[in-house]
Parts: structure tokens; sequence; C-alpha cells
């Protein structure tokens, strides 16, 4: 039986999550991920982060493992009728968007860790701000176990000098001896 592919590539990955939050939130203006310009935005927006990778459990298909903390920043404009509840209602939403989500890509699903205001931009401050952040384990790199032959699904053992090929029939089942 085939190993499943996670293989991932964060292009995809972010490609993904930015068409996600999109649909599902067609009244943002802009959803962008790793956006260097942030004047002149079309609000309201999502602009998503990558924070961190974190090295975690090797997941013995010599992948990098990493759990991706990410952050989703929502912005609405301080002059909108209500933006203080409009902000925090929309980074809620989106949160709850993004709970458990795998983006149709081979990572486990996202945890929720932090739904706050967040004013640690100046470049936001004419702006409501909330940033929704979550981890998600993924792996990246190729696996080795990706060369797209099965796997053994039954192991077979000999004693010399009964082994290698001419002797296949000599072969039992490891707990049939």
């Amino acid at each position: 039986m085939p190993q499943p592919d996670t293989t991932l590539d964060l292009d995809r990955f972010f490609a993904a999550i930015v068409k996600s939050i999109w649909s599902a939130y067609p009244r943002l203006q802009l959803v962008e991920a790793f956006r260097t310009d942030r004047s002149n935005l079309a609000l309201p927006a999502c602009l998503i982060e990558l924070v961190e990778l974190e090295p975690t459990d090797n997941p013995g298909t010599e992948q990098l493992a990493v759990v991706a903390h990410i952050e989703a920043t929502v912005i609405v404009d301080f002059r909108d009728i209500g933006a203080k509840v409009q902000v925090a209602k929309l980074a809620a939403d989106i949160a709850h968007h993004v709970q458990g989500q795998r983006w149709g890509l081979p990572v486990e699903a996202a945890t929720i860790s932090a739904i706050a205001p967040s004013d640690f931009d100046p470049d936001l401050d004419q702006f409501e701000v909330w940033a929704v952040e979550w981890r998600q384990t993924i792996h990246i790199g190729r696996s080795i176990w990706d060369d797209g032959d099965p796997l053994p699904s039954e192991v077979l053992i000999s004693h010399a000098p009964n082994i290698g090929v001419p002797h296949e029939g000599d072969y039992t089942p490891v707990g049939g001896i």
C-alpha cells in the first residue's frame, strides 16, 4: 500500500489559506499572504503571515516536521460605524473558519492559539486591527517513501545459506516459524 503524500510546498500552503478565507468572506476587499506594502489597503482586509516554524517530532520520512505559527491580521477602517465591534466579530468569524482547517492539503488540522486586538504594527495605527493566530503541523520536503513503489505488506525471513533469489521458496513469513 503506498504511503500518503505529505510533501508540502509553502507557496501552495499559503495560496490555499488565502483562497479559503477569501471564498468564505467575500466582503473582504483584500486577503493576501506576506504583503509588504501596508499603505493604501483595500478594507476590510486580512493579511496572512508566517510567524515561526518550530521543529517538532520526526515523522520517519526524512522530511522536516514543523509546527507553523501563522497569524491573520484582520483590519477595518477606524472610521466605520462600530469599527471596534466589526473587527472583533470578523476576527472571531475568521478564527471559527480556520479552526480545524487542512486547506485541502496533507497537513494537520489548524488549532487556534489566540484571537486578540493587535497594535504592534505602527503602519496600521490608523486602523482597527485584531490578530488571529493558529498553529499547524506541516512536513517540508519530499518523503523518502514517495518513490512510487508500494511498501512491503509482508516480512519474510530465511536462514543462511538458503537466502537470495534462488531460495525464494525457503522464505517464511515472520512469526510463521
